[in-house]
């Protein structure tokens, strides 16, 4: 499955209203049940926290991953959502802050798609000139970019 099709299942919010974690996935997953990707929006905000209770999904270079399986979905998708900049619970004081978050839900029946999604996304994450490109973008220019860089993979 490519990230484009991940995200036709979800949504990009091309400006993130949230000054924190927490309130980002939230609105992320309200995104993703506006679009029908998911039905649940609170239990699944709730499952994405605690795993980043557990350790950050903060990469570096301004990018965060939050991510989680559960039960209660028969499919994958992932929405986006940009920001001026948002604490994404770093205990460092030099966090730094993220600007591009990539939210990723899928079913725990099929963790291997969802390794290979999460390891494409960090692959992305390390092409600045991607990132400076998905940061800069139209909505309707987003999947032409995520289709492009997905190109350079195989």
């Amino acid at each position: 499955m490519t990230l484009t099709q991940l995200l036709d299942a979800g949504a990009l919010v091309s400006e993130l209203t949230a000054l924190n974690r927490d309130t980002a996935i939230r609105e992320l997953t309200d995104a993703l049940d506006a679009h029908g990707a998911i039905s649940d929006p609170v239990a699944v905000a709730q499952q994405i926290i605690e795993r980043e209770d557990i350790a950050t999904t903060a990469i570096g270079g301004g990018i965060a991953i939050p991510h989680a399986l559960t039960a209660d979905l028969d499919h994958s998708a992932m929405a986006i959502g940009r920001s001026d900049g948002l604490s994404f619970g770093e205990s460092e004081e030099n966090a730094e802050a993220i600007r591009l978050v990539f939210m990723l839900v899928g079913p725990n029946t099929n963790p291997a798609l969802h390794l290979q999604t999460l390891a494409k996304l960090s692959e992305l994450a390390c092409d600045g000139d991607v990132v400076d490109d998905l940061l800069a973008a139209s909505p309707d220019e987003v999947a032409a970019i995520l289709d492009e860089f997905e190109q350079t993979l195989s």
